[in-house]
């Protein structure tokens, strides 16, 4: 579907601060919803696209965004606010995607993560139909978005992981990523939640007491290397959910090989922009933005 609202049964307060965030770029943005990307075993797989009405001739640079919601929660729909300031400010292209969600019945690890390389294989696939360059494409998301978004190009040479799925394709070289306040390291997180269990015991199954090497495995940081790209980490200094130091010990797993990281700590957000927080929201976008320029 092309051109449709995403904001349909938003609350109003989000509906006005998103048009006062976008409303000093006189670009219009072209939405098109439901782009199947696949079956698998009866789940359908979806990205949304953002994208300027009015594209450059050459092939434009663009993101894989991964949305959040614990592992259990949320729509290719929320990377609404990111697709439509890149394609405003950059003329990038976003492509949201869906992912197998958990329930307290059904741990999905790692599906989720086999269906976030999944999409990026898609969009790879499928550059030259988007008008994009393969080459310059990153990946990010928040929360849980945000931890895929960092496992994804870091195990997709594990056949268990990210080198599994469905399609087809070579390892996964994001041109940068974008971190915003994913967990990083599941144990160090077990102890900053008092040894009590966060939401990735619904997409593990278990609380890391009964696992410790699933905890593990599923740790982004278990597999930092030479040679990564370029990545933003971005996260509220109030946050309850995610602490902190997630970002800290991101930073520091990437600068000890030599890889670039940038830490963002943005005041007066606890986990993600919520509510009346326009300000939160710009301060998320302007970093975003500063930092994908140094890298066009």
């Amino acid at each position: 579907m092309r051109g449709a609202s995403c904001f349909e049964g938003l609350p109003e307060l989000v509906v006005i601060q998103r048009e006062k965030v976008m409303k000093s770029a006189d670009i219009e943005v072209e939405i098109i919803q439901n782009v199947k990307v696949q079956d698998i075993e009866g789940y359908q797989q979806f990205i949304t696209v953002y994208r300027p009405v009015e594209r450059s001739a050459p092939p434009g640079p663009a993101l894989l965004y991964v949305h959040g919601g614990g592992f259990q929660n949320g729509h290719q729909d929320e990377g609404v606010w990111v697709g439509e300031y890149l394609a405003r400010e950059f003329g990038m292209t976003t492509f949201s995607t869906s992912y197998r969600l958990a329930t307290a019945e059904n741990a999905t690890f790692p599906q989720p993560v086999q269906d976030v390389a999944d999409a990026w294989r898609w969009v790879q696939a499928n550059a030259e139909e988007w008008g994009i360059d393969k080459e310059r494409v990153g990946i990010g998301g928040s929360s849980a978005g945000g931890m895929l978004s960092t496992l994804v190009p870091l195990t997709s040479h594990l056949p268990h992981l990210a080198g599994g799925g469905q399609i087809p394709g070579d390892e996964i070289r994001p041109a940068f990523i974008l971190d915003y306040w994913g967990p990083l390291d599941f144990i160090a997180r077990w102890f900053d939640n008092g040894e009590s269990p966060g939401a990735e015991a619904v997409l593990l199954g278990c609380a890391y007491e009964k696992n410790p090497t699933l905890y593990h495995m599923a740790s982004p940081l278990n597999y930092v290397r030479e040679g990564l790209p370029p990545t933003l980490f971005l996260y509220g200094k109030q946050d309850p959910v995610v602490h902190p130091r997630q970002a800290q010990l991101g930073a520091a797993a990437w600068r000890a090989y030599g890889n670039r990281a940038e830490v963002v700590m943005v005041d007066n957000i606890g986990h993600g922009v919520v509510g009346d927080n326009l300000d939160s929201r710009l301060a998320q976008l302007r970093h975003t933005g500063e930092f994908i320029q140094s890298l066009l």
